[in-house]
């Protein structure tokens, strides 16, 4: 447990992750920077393997930034699905969706829509309204318009109301 805390305190040293933008402004620094967050996760999932400890769910989900980080993301998004209580776990993404940090807002908005639950739907209907075009594009793309489940009217008002 102990080498957990300490790998969890890197991460949030490291977090949030800049965006794709700002990695390839720095080639060097931002290679460190994804190589090294890509050191943590990996660390952090074989610690993971016995117990999962719900902070470690808070810390994966504040680290996201705003791009894909080349693809580093999705294994972020799949250590952070093996979380065994799904019910704690959706608790935790529903809430970050109103994180100030807009990675983290877009990738529960993505987190969700592969839930495709109807719980969520109020979440990224939220997200709609969101300050960062990337956030709105996840919400609409990934988390409403990907789940089939026919509440369109709710959708459309959402988005008419939207300025």
């Amino acid at each position: 447990m102990r080498r957990l805390s300490v790998l969890l305190a890197e991460l949030q040293a490291l977090s949030p992750m800049p965006s794709d933008e700002e990695l390839v402004a720095l080639p060097e620094e931002g290679s460190r920077r994804l190589d090294k967050y890509v050191e943590l996760l990996e660390a952090i999932r074989q610690e993971t393997t016995a117990e999962f400890p719900p902070e470690v769910v808070s810390v994966l989900l504040s680290s996201f930034g705003v791009g894909d980080g080349y693809e580093v993301y999705w294994t972020t998004v799949h250590l952070i699905e093996s979380f065994p209580d799904e019910h704690v776990l959706y608790a935790f993404i529903q809430q970050a969706t109103k994180s100030p940090n807009p990675g983290t807002r877009k990738w529960c908005c993505l987190l969700l829509g592969r839930r495709r639950s109807i719980d969520d739907l109020p979440f990224l209907l939220d997200r709609l309204k969101d300050e960062v075009p990337a956030v709105r594009t996840t919400a609409l793309l990934y988390g409403i318009c990907s789940r089939g489940h026919g509440n369109v009217t709710r959708m459309r008002t959402a988005l008419m109301q939207r300025k």
